[in-house]
């Protein structure tokens, strides 16, 4: 199995392309149980890097607001780290993951 070398320097449609190569290997061939195992959690976190990715863009999208003057002005964001509570991982557990 293949390990993300550069993890979170991935864009989001290098992530996505390797969602989709996951799959691929996982419906094409006859691979044991640890292997299938594998390939899940690696889509798992190639899924929730794309899902990360596509938040910080929506928070950019929102910050958009119109001057006075009428130019188009931009917030940039910081990165926030993930708020990982023991209830949230609950949630998470129970829910598939989505990338919308």
């Amino acid at each position: 199995m293949s390990k993300s070398p550069k993890g979170d320097k991935l864009t989001f449609e290098e992530a996505l392309e390797r969602v989709e190569q996951t799959v691929t290997r996982m419906e094409d061939k006859d691979l044991p149980l640890e292997d299938l195992i594998q390939h899940y959690e690696e889509g798992l976190k190639l899924i929730e890097h794309c899902n990360q990715k596509l938040a910080v863009a929506e928070e950019k999208i929102t910050l958009l607001t119109k001057a006075s003057d009428g130019k188009i002005k931009t917030a940039t964001l910081a990165p926030q780290p993930p708020d990982t509570t023991e209830s949230d991982t609950v949630e998470k557990s129970d829910s598939s993951p989505s990338l919308f």
